[in-house]
């Protein structure tokens, strides 16, 4: 997981683009795993079944954003 495929979920798709979102505007250490998952609508628990780590979750935003 981590980056759009064919087998991406939507909920994984939401999760990225609210990342992006967040790391863009406040930097890693500015950004939290709440605000991301408030941001796309979920809770905390299910940010974690996709992305068990911060740092796993802001590198699928860095690759969302450069697709090129």
């Amino acid at each position: 997981m981590g980056h759009k495929s064919a087998g991406t979920s939507v909920t994984e798709v939401r999760i990225v683009e609210a990342a992006a979102q967040l790391f863009a505007h406040n930097g890693f250490k500015g950004t939290t795993t709440r605000d991301i998952a408030q941001l796309a609508d979920l809770n905390e628990a299910t940010l974690f079944r996709y992305f068990p780590r911060k740092p796993e979750l802001f590198w699928a935003a860095v690759k969302s954003t450069w697709r090129g």
